[in-house]
């Protein structure tokens, strides 16, 4: 390491530990039967949501007497709303820029009784605020992952023993947090609840994604016209952007769909009989609700991020044939 990376790495490491000795309060505690659970996951991600709900379904399990609530930032938070998770709402942007608004959401928590907070943010990683705000909310029990730059923030942590490695699947990584309690139910694979949905013979493609993932408006053509031979296409948007791209590739056996809410995006995926994407959260979101996916990753992390539904395929930098195919073999095995 550079003379100049070890000088930046040093000086992180003076704030983490400044901060941590300006907000933690209290000593160690651990409840064995925890009554009122608050896990923070507020960054503004889709797929990071989806990815913690085998944590969120052992708790439920686990303590089927508990309250468990889930503080959220961002609006990508609409499509848990109504699937059974208490969802306890933040604009984190707005709160650090703003104290007075910061101060009255503790005040919120303080006054709802958590005896347990849980850092779900990243579980190979480390989050300063989500970390300060864990400690700032003065609930007696605080759990994260036991990373080196974590220590001295929670009072709990899952024992080196029981702690995966960067291989594993990101939500079953997420999941491990729950070995600091005896008899943690066993890992499975993210699901959300959805109401029934009869299946429709079309397949889905999304049209957006992360800069240097989503599909060109060449390539998004050309795979949608292909994979109209087999099945109608329907391409999700999000964005202005987004919309323009699909509605440029429309015609034939291929459609824009209008715009769908977040909350209804769950009963919409699970509609499908197939899905293409490239590596994004409705990739996850898709499997999650048990709709096989084919998904296009850029970046070598297919293991950690892979969808996991049935009939799911995750390419590494497939070529367009690869990808037509991996869609023909799921339509034809669950015929």
């Amino acid at each position: 390491m550079s003379f100049a990376g070890r000088l930046e790495r040093a000086g992180r490491k003076k704030l983490n530990g400044l901060f941590r000795v300006l907000t933690v309060r209290g000593g160690s505690v651990h409840y064995d039967e925890p009554e009122n659970i608050l896990v923070l996951r507020i960054d503004n991600r889709m797929g990071n949501l989806i990815l913690l709900t085998p944590f969120l379904n052992s708790l439920e399990d686990r303590f089927p007497k508990s309250r468990v609530s889930l503080l959220v930032s961002g609006r990508f938070a609409d499509v848990l709303e109504g699937r059974g998770w208490n969802l306890v709402r933040m604009n984190k942007k707005g709160q650090i820029k703003h104290p007075g608004q910061l101060r009255l959401l503790l005040k919120e928590i303080r006054s709802a009784g958590f005896d347990t907070v849980v850092d779900a943010s990243h579980p190979h990683g480390f989050s300063l605020s989500t970390a300060m705000l864990s400690a700032l909310t003065r609930i007696p029990e605080r759990i994260g992952s036991p990373s080196a730059e974590g220590k001295g923030w929670y009072n709990s942590v899952p024992p080196d023993s029981a702690w995966p490695g960067r291989t594993v699947h990101e939500s079953q990584a997420l999941h491990a947090l729950g070995n600091v309690w005896e008899s943690w139910p066993v890992w499975h694979r993210p699901s959300i609840r959805v109401k029934p949905v009869e299946k429709r013979a079309v397949v889905g493609f999304h049209a957006g994604g992360k800069p240097g993932r989503a599909f060109s408006s060449e390539r998004l053509r050309a795979l949608t016209s292909e994979i109209s031979r087999l099945r109608p296409v329907i391409i999700y948007w999000g964005t202005e952007e987004e919309r323009m791209r699909a509605e440029a590739v429309a015609g034939g056996g291929v459609t824009a769909v209008p715009a769908v809410s977040l909350k209804d995006l769950p009963e919409s995926f699970a509609s499908l009989e197939h899905f293409v994407t490239p590596d994004t959260g409705p990739m996850h979101l898709a499997s999650a609700v048990n709709t096989s996916v084919t998904a296009v990753f850029s970046v070598d992390n297919v293991q950690r991020f892979r969808p996991l539904s049935p009939g799911s395929a995750a390419l590494l930098n497939p070529s367009d044939e690869e990808i037509v195919s991996s869609v023909h073999q799921s339509l034809q095995a669950f015929r």
